[in-house]
């Protein structure tokens, strides 16, 4: 496996998280938690437009996101009803960063993009911190 091919699997990953935090901003479902969904959205989306550029750049076709319905179904998304779920869900979906960066960070041969992997990871349990404390206030 190739660094492109791992900088596909995350950008997979940011591109779900994403587009489920843009469905979470627009859901009506948050009171609290709205201003940190928001904010959470805005670093995944420029995540996504550095993996992309990078992945073009080192030659490789950056993976084209799933349908909206993809992401919804895959991640079970309607099923979260309160703005507690909306929450939960995020921070599944943080907790699931923290792992695949964790996971393939080491295996990059580019150390300068094995860093950008731990920043990410990095960024996503900061993530999850600030969903923790989003609706305790």
């Amino acid at each position: 496996m190739t660094d492109v091919d791992r900088l596909q699997f995350v950008l997979a990953q940011e591109q779900k998280t994403e587009f489920l935090f843009l469905l979470f901003a627009g859901s009506g479902r948050l009171r609290s938690s709205y201003p940190a969904i928001v904010a959470i959205h805005e670093q995944h989306l420029q995540a996504v437009t550095a993996l992309t550029e990078t992945i073009a750049r080192l030659g490789g076709d950056p993976v084209h996101p799933k349908s909206f319905n993809d992401y919804v179904v895959e991640a079970h998304a309607m099923s979260a009803t309160s703005e507690a779920d909306v929450v939960d869900l995020a921070r599944s979906l943080e907790h699931d960063g923290v792992d695949l960066y964790g996971r393939l960070g080491p295996q990059m041969s580019d150390s300068a993009l094995a860093q950008r992997l731990v920043q990410l990871g990095a960024d996503d349990d900061a993530h999850g911190q600030t969903l923790a404390h989003a609706i305790s206030g």
